[in-house]
C-alpha cells in the first residue's frame, strides 16, 4: 500500500474511532437545536417504521437523554391530536444503516465519514485523479466548458515535492480548522448537507474540461443529482449552489448531462414530498399548519394541552418569520457581522474563506469560478434577507451554521498554487494566525463547560473574541446563547449570563460578578442623553469602573457609605436604532456600557449564617430602589 494511502486510512480509522467512542449522546446538558427531532425521528422510522411522535419516541429519549427531547419540533394538522417530526426526513433515512449497526452513535460516525468523503474528493480532485488538471489536446486552445476565454493555468504536477506538503497542509486546516468540522458531533445534518452539495460541485469541476463524457460519467451525474435533490429537501436555499452546474451545462449545450443530473433531482423531491404526504399529510414539514418546538414540557407526557398554549404556526428555518422585516433595512451591518462579528464571522469561524475568495480574487477565473461564487454569494444574501434577526442558524449554532452548509464549496473558488508565488505567500500565514487565535479554541470548546453558564458560545468569553464586533442584531432576534434581557427602569438591559447573576430575579437590578469585565447593554424605545443608576459593593478593595463612549466614570468603595449605595451618572449616545428590539415599535436606540469591577468575596465565607456562595461584585440598581 502507497505511503500516502496508508497514512489516509490511518488518519480515518483514527477519525471514525472517534466519533464512534465519542460519549456524545448522554453528555449534558442534552440536545443542542435540531438533535433532538433528528435522532428521535431516525429511531421511529427504524422502530415504528412511521414519521408520527407518540409515547414510545418520549420514552425512547429518556433512555438518551437525562432530561427528556429539550428542543424537539413537532407539527400537528389537527391541534395536537396527530403529531410528526418538524424536520425532513431524508438525513434519518440515510442515516439509517449506521444507527442500526451502532444506535445513536452511528450518526455521529455517518457525519464523519461523509467529511472524511469531501476531504477525499477535494484531494483527489486537486491531484488531478478526477480530471482537475489539464486532458487531452482540447486544454490547450481553450475546452468546451471556457469557450468565453477564461485562462486554463496548469495545475502543479503531482510530481511537484515542493507542493506537495503544503497541498495537504491546505487541505488538512481547510476542513479541520474551521467551525464546519464541529458540526461532525452533532447529531443533526449539517455535514450531511454539507456533503450532499460539495459532492456534485467537485464531480462537475472534474468533467467539465473533458471534450467527452462516457457512460459511467452520466451515472455519476445522475448520483450528484440525487444529492443535490437531498440538500434542496435538508436545506432548502442552499439547493442554490447546484445553480452553477446547471448553467454551466446549458451554457456548453451538454443537454444530455443537464437531464442526467436534473431528472434524478426532481425525482428524488417529488418521491420524498409525496412519502411525507402521506406519512403527515403536508407535503413538507416546514409548510404545516402548526408548528411548535418544545423544550421543558412535552406532549403525550404533560397533562396540559400544549398546542393550545401555543396558537399559531412557527416558521421553519428557510422562511421568514412573522414579524421579521425581510428588508435590506439591516443587510448593512449584518453583512459586516458576516465577515468579523464575535460569534458568527467568518474571520473567526472560517479563515479559509477568506483565503480561498483572495486568492480567487488574485488568481486565474473562469467561467465555472465565477458561478459558483454568484451562486454561494445569492444563498447568503437570501439568508441575510429572510432572517435578518437569526441569520447564523439559532442560539445553539456554533458560528455561522447557514454558511457551514455552503463552506466547502468555496475551497473550489482558487488555484490554490497562486499562494506559491513570491507576492503571494505571506497569505497563507494569516488563516493560520486567525485560526489559531479564534477557531481552534471554538472548536475544541466542549459543550458541557464547568463554566457559570454552559453554552456553545462559551469560547466568547476570552479577550481574542472580546475584540470582535458583537452582532447587535441577533440580541435583538434572542438568538444568541448566553445572555439575558430584563426590564428594569424605563428600558431592557441585557447583560451575559456568565458575569451577571441574573438567576436571582431583582426588581431593581442585578449582582455583578466580582473581578469581571462585560459590556452590558441598554436598549430604550426613546432617545435619551443620560443614565443613572445605584452600586452597592460588599468588597472594600472594590473598584468599578463604568465606560460609555461619552464617558468614563471609576467608583472605588473605600467607606461604608460608598459600599451602602453609590450614586452614578453618565454620559450616553447610541451606538445602533431601529435594530427589532421591540415587535410593537420599529424604534429602537441602543447603547453600550462597558462595566469592571475588580473585586468581591463570597458571602458564606464571611458569614457563617450565609447560604450564599456566589463570588460577588458590584450591585448595579437601574432603578433607584436600593437592594
Amino acid at each position: 500500500m502507497p505511503n500516502r494511502v496508508l497514512s489516509a486510512v490511518c488518519l480515518a480509522l483514527l477519525l471514525l474511532g472517534l466519533s464512534w467512542s465519542l460519549y456524545k449522546a448522554h453528555v449534558p446538558p442534552g440536545p443542542l437545536g435540531e438533535e433532538a427531532t433528528h435522532v428521535l425521528l431516525t429511531e421511529s422510522l427504524w422502530h415504528d417504521r412511521d414519521l408520527t411522535y407518540d409515547h414510545r419516541d418520549l420514552l425512547r429519549s429518556y433512555r438518551i437523554w437525562n432530561r427528556g427531547p429539550k428542543g424537539l419540533t413537532l407539527i400537528s394538522m389537527d391541534g395536537g391530536r396527530s403529531m410528526h417530526f418538524g424536520e425532513p426526513f431524508v438525513y434519518a433515512l440515510a442515516s439509517l444503516p449506521f444507527y442500526a449497526l451502532l444506535g445513536v452513535q452511528g450518526l455521529l460516525v455517518f457525519n464523519m465519514g461523509l467529511f472524511l468523503l469531501c476531504l477525499a474528493a477535494w484531494w483527489f480532485y486537486r491531484e488531478g485523479a478526477w480530471g482537475g488538471g489539464p486532458v487531452g489536446p482540447a486544454q490547450a486552445t481553450g475546452s468546451v466548458g471556457d469557450r468565453e476565454g477564461g485562462a486554463h493555468t496548469k495545475e502543479p504536477s503531482r510530481a511537484d515535492p515542493g507542493l506537495l506538503p503544503t497541498r495537504g497542509l491546505l487541505l488538512a486546516a481547510s476542513f479541520f480548522a474551521s467551525a464546519a468540522f464541529a458540526y461532525v458531533f452533532r447529531l443533526e445534518p449539517a455535514v450531511f448537507t454539507m456533503a450532499c452539495l460539495f459532492l456534485p460541485l467537485v464531480l462537475w469541476q472534474a468533467l467539465r474540461r473533458r471534450s467527452a463524457w462516457s457512460t459511467r460519467d452520466h451515472l455519476l451525474l445522475a448520483g450528484a443529482g440525487l444529492l443535490l435533490g437531498a440538500a434542496f429537501l435538508a436545506a432548502g436555499p442552499a439547493a442554490l449552489l447546484g445553480l452553477p452546474i446547471l448553467i454551466d451545462m446549458a451554457l456548453q449545450g451538454r443537454w444530455k448531462a443537464l437531464a442526467a443530473i436534473l431528472i434524478p433531482a426532481l425525482l428524488a423531491v417529488s418521491l420524498a414530498s409525496a412519502a411525507q404526504r402521506r406519512a403527515t399529510g403536508t407535503w413538507s414539514p416546514y409548510q404545516a399548519v402548526q408548528r411548535s418546538t418544545f423544550t421543558d414540557e412535552f406532549p403525550v407526557e404533560s397533562a396540559r394541552d400544549l398546542w393550545q398554549l401555543r396558537l399559531g404556526a412557527q416558521p421553519g428555518p428557510w422562511s421568514a418569520g412573522p414579524g421579521q422585516d425581510a428588508s435590506p433595512r439591516l443587510l448593512g451591518r449584518n453583512a459586516w457581522y458576516f465577515l468579523a462579528g464575535r460569534h458568527t464571522g467568518l474571520l473567526p469561524y472560517f479563515p479559509f474563506a477568506l483565503l480561498a475568495l483572495a486568492l480567487y480574487l488574485a488568481g486565474p477565473r473562469d467561467r465555472s469560478r465565477h458561478l459558483l461564487l454568484g451562486a454561494v454569494a445569492a444563498y447568503c444574501l437570501l439568508i441575510l434577507l429572510l432572517h435578518p434577526l437569526d441569520w447564523h442558524g439559532g442560539p445553539d449554532a456554533l458560528g455561522n451554521r447557514s454558511f457551514a452548509l455552503v463552506y466547502p464549496a468555496l475551497l473550489l473558488l482558487p488555484r490554490w498554487d497562486a499562494w506559491s508565488r513570491t507576492s503571494r505567500r505571506a497569505l497563507i500565514l494569516l488563516p493560520f494566525a486567525a485560526a489559531g487565535i479564534w477557531t481552534l479554541p471554538a472548536v475544541a470548546m466542549p459543550i458541557p463547560s464547568l463554566a457559570h453558564e454552559a453554552t456553545p458560545q462559551n469560547h466568547v468569553r476570552v479577550p481574542a473574541f472580546q475584540a470582535l464586533p458583537l452582532e447587535l442584531t441577533l440580541l435583538a432576534g434572542n438568538s444568541i446563547a448566553g445572555w439575558s434581557a430584563r426590564t428594569w427602569g424605563q428600558a431592557i438591559w441585557i447583560v451575559p449570563r456568565h458575569n451577571f447573576y441574573v438567576d436571582e430575579p431583582h426588581p431593581n437590578g442585578v449582582w455583578v460578578r466580582g473581578a469581571s469585565s462585560s459590556d452590558v447593554l441598554m436598549v430604550s424605545p426613546v432617545q435619551v442623553d443620560r443614565v443613572r443608576l445605584v452600586a452597592f459593593s460588599l468588597s472594600p478593595e472594590n473598584l468599578l469602573t463604568l465606560e460609555t463612549n461619552e464617558e468614563e466614570v471609576l467608583v472605588f468603595f473605600d467607606s461604608e457609605p460608598k459600599r451602602q449605595g453609590t450614586r452614578i451618572e453618565l454620559a450616553l449616545s447610541p451606538v445602533a436604532r431601529d435594530l427589532g428590539f421591540f415587535a410593537s415599535s420599529p424604534q429602537d436606540f441602543v447603547y453600550r456600557v462597558a462595566v469592571t469591577t475588580s473585586d468581591g468575596l463570597v458571602p458564606a465565607r464571611r458569614d457563617p449564617q450565609s447560604p450564599d456562595t456566589r463570588y460577588l461584585g458590584t450591585f448595579l440598581d437601574f432603578t433607584g430602589g436600593g437592594l
